[in-house]
C-alpha cells in the first residue's frame, strides 16, 4: 500500500470545551462512510488511457480497471486515487450548455433544501422537478461521485411530495431512486418508511427493458447513473417510467438521453456519438505512449516527453496506460503506471492469461492492488521510513492527557503543552467566546 508523507499542521488550532473536543476527536463513522470509503486528502489524480484494439471485451476490461482504481484504498482504508476520465478535456468547449445546466442543478438543489427547511413543500417540489428536467439532458457531463446528484434530486423530490400530501408522486420518485440503489439514510423517518415501501413494491412489479445501440459500438452504458455494460446491449430489469441513459467512449462525445420504459414492449434507443473536439490530441499521443511502454526499462525508466504531455492534457500527476489483447475469452492485460511530471515509469503489472469467459473481475482488482503496492515517496526519491515526520501534537496521546478543562462561572480555562517558545501569544479571542490556542 502507499505511504504518503506526513504534512505539517497549521500553526494554530481552535479549541472549544474539552468534552466537545475529545468527543469530536473520537468521532463516529456515518452510515454513508461505512458503505463507501472516504477519499484520502492526498488522493492522486489519475487518467486511464487505452491502447487496446477496439473490441467489446476490451471495453469491459477497461471499465473494470477504472473501477478497481477508484475503489483502491490506502493503509487507512481511504480511497487514494481520483480517476479522471478523458471526456471533459477532449470535449472542452463543446459542452457549454450541459455544463451550465449541471451547475444550475446544484443551485436548484440548494434552493430545494432551503424550501424544505422552511416547510414550503410546493416550492421544494418545483425546485427538485426543475433540477430533474435539467439532468435528463445533462447527466453525462457529471462524473464519479458527482453523478450521485441524481439520487439526491429524486430523494428530495420524493420527500417534498410526501410532505405536500402527494403520496402517489412521492412513491414514483422513491421507486425511481430505489431502483438505482440510492442511499436513503439521510431522509426523515417518515420519508424512510415511504422509501422502504417503494423499494419493496419494486419486487412485485412487472419490469421492462431497453435495447441500447450506439454509433460507434462498444460504448459504456449507464442507466440512471449506474453502469449496465457495453453497447450494443439489452438492459433489462428496469421499472416502468422514464430513465436517463448516458454513454461514454474514449475520444467521443458523451450524450444523455431519456427513454420511457414499459413492461409490455422493449424500448429501443439509438445513440450517436460524435468525435470529441480535441480527440486528435490524444490520437497523436497514443503511438508515443505505446513507444514509451516498450522502451522504458532499467533502474529508473522514463517514458519521454509524451508522458508529460499526457499529464498536461488531462491535468493529472499520474497516468495508467492499458493494453488488452488476446483471444475472445482468454485475454492478456498490461498495465503501465507513469508519474507524468518526472516522466517516470513507476510500476508495471501484466497478466499473460486472463480468463474473461466468466468475467474474472477479481483478477483485475488483484492486478491493480499489485500495481499500486509501492511507496510513492521512495520511488520519487523523497523521505521514507524513519525519515518521515512524527505525528503532530494533536495525534500524541500525552497531549490530550495533559489538556484539562475546567468550566466554572461560564469561563473556560485550558492547560496545554507547547512544542516551542516561538510564535504568537497562545491565547486569543476569536469573537465567539472560544479561545484560540497557538503553538
Amino acid at each position: 500500500m502507499n505511504r504518503a508523507p506526513s504534512t505539517k499542521r497549521a500553526p494554530w488550532v481552535a479549541l472549544s470545551l474539552g468534552v466537545a473536543v475529545v468527543a469530536a476527536t473520537a468521532g463516529s463513522s456515518s452510515q454513508a462512510f461505512a458503505e463507501q470509503p472516504g477519499r484520502a486528502a492526498n488522493a492522486r489524480r489519475i487518467v486511464v488511457v487505452d491502447l487496446s484494439p477496439d473490441e467489446k471485451e476490451h471495453a469491459e476490461i477497461l471499465h473494470e480497471v477504472r473501477a478497481a482504481l477508484e475503489q483502491h484504498v490506502d493503509a487507512k482504508g481511504l480511497r487514494d486515487y481520483v480517476v479522471v476520465t478523458t471526456h471533459a478535456s477532449l470535449n472542452a468547449g463543446g459542452e457549454v450548455q450541459e455544463q451550465q445546466n449541471a451547475a444550475t442543478v446544484k443551485g436548484l438543489l440548494g434552493a430545494g433544501r432551503a424550501a424544505m427547511d422552511a416547510k414550503d413543500y410546493d416550492d421544494a417540489t418545483d425546485q427538485y422537478m426543475s433540477a430533474l428536467k435539467l439532468l435528463e439532458g445533462s447527466l453525462g457531463v457529471l462524473e464519479g461521485d458527482d453523478q450521485e446528484v441524481l439520487h439526491e434530486v429524486l430523494l428530495g423530490l420524493g420527500s417534498a411530495r410526501l410532505e405536500a400530501g402527494d403520496k402517489e408522486g412521492a412513491d414514483r420518485a422513491f421507486r425511481r431512486a430505489a431502483a438505482s440503489k440510492a442511499d436513503a439514510s439521510g431522509l426523515s423517518e417518515r420519508a424512510k418508511r415511504a422509501y422502504a415501501a417503494a423499494e419493496a413494491s419494486i419486487q412485485s412489479m412487472a419490469l421492462g427493458a431497453v435495447q441500447v445501440n450506439t454509433d460507434p459500438v462498444y460504448a459504456e452504458i449507464y442507466v440512471d447513473g449506474r453502469y449496465k455494460g457495453i453497447s450494443p446491449k439489452a438492459v433489462a430489469g428496469l421499472i416502468e417510467g422514464p430513465h436517463i441513459i448516458t454513454v461514454y467512449k474514449q475520444g467521443y462525445t458523451r450524450p444523455t438521453v431519456t427513454v420511457d420504459v414499459n413492461s409490455t414492449k422493449m424500448a429501443h434507443q439509438e445513440i450517436k456519438l460524435d468525435t470529441a473536439r480535441r480527440a486528435l490530441l490524444l490520437d497523436e499521443l497514443k503511438p508515443k505512449m505505446a513507444l514509451a511502454t516498450a522502451t522504458a526499462h532499467g533502474e529508473a525508466p522514463t517514458g519521454g516527453t509524451a508522458v508529460k504531455e499526457l499529464g498536461d492534457l488531462f491535468r493529472t500527476e499520474t497516468s495508467l496506460v492499458v493494453r488488452v489483447g488476446g483471444a475472445r475469452e482468454t485475454k492478456s492485460l498490461e498495465l503501465y503506471l507513469f508519474h507524468t511530471e518526472s516522466q517516470r515509469l513507476v510500476a508495471t503489472e501484466k497478466i499473460a492469461s486472463l480468463d474473461w469467459s466468466f468475467r474474472n473481475r477479481k483478477a483485475i482488482a488483484a492486478s491493480i492492488d499489485k500495481l499500486l503496492d509501492f511507496d510513492w515517496v521512495a520511488v520519487l526519491g523523497g523521505k521514507t521510513g524513519d525519515d518521515i515526520e512524527e505525528p503532530g501534537i494533536l495525534e500524541q496521546w500525552w497531549f490530550w492527557t495533559a489538556v484539562g478543562v475546567v468550566v466554572a462561572g461560564g469561563t473556560t480555562a485550558a492547560i496545554l503543552l507547547s512544542q516551542d517558545g516561538a510564535g504568537p501569544p497562545p491565547f486569543t479571542k476569536d469573537g465567539t467566546g472560544a479561545m484560540v490556542l497557538r503553538f
